[in-house]
């Protein structure tokens, strides 16, 4: 009887974590969404708090990260942009994406020998 009870209370608990993921995941797309929208109509601030809000849900989200130094970099806040391109780097090494974002931002810093080490 403790089994069936045990067992039935840990698949109740998975059950919740999927709910849980389904419901984050709706809010992550949705803040994406309007993050890109206000992107495209140039208010930036407002781009990065949105990026903001979905990366404290999924805080290892490359596309996240990448749209997020994008608006702080139109924003001209280039540090945080290189800031979230070396998150990119840690977390994907292997995309090409993060090196830019690093090299970009070193650039506009006025870095220019690592902004080409970066790209190299």
């Amino acid at each position: 009887h403790y089994a069936d009870t045990a067992l039935a209370a840990a698949q109740r608990a998975r059950q919740q974590r999927r709910a849980d993921e389904r419901t984050g995941d709706r809010l992550v797309a949705r803040l994406a969404a309007l993050a890109a929208s206000a992107s495209a109509s140039g208010r930036w601030m407002e781009a990065i708090e949105l990026c903001t809000r979905a990366l404290a849900e999924r805080p290892n989200d490359t596309e996240l990260l990448a749209q997020r130094a994008s608006a702080c970099a139109r924003a001209g806040h280039y540090a945080a942009a290189l800031h979230d391109g070396e998150l990119m780097v840690r977390l994907t090494p292997d995309w090409y994406r993060g090196f830019q974002v690093c090299g970009s931002a070193l650039f506009c810093l006025r870095r220019f020998a690592s902004a080409a080490q970066a790209y190299g």
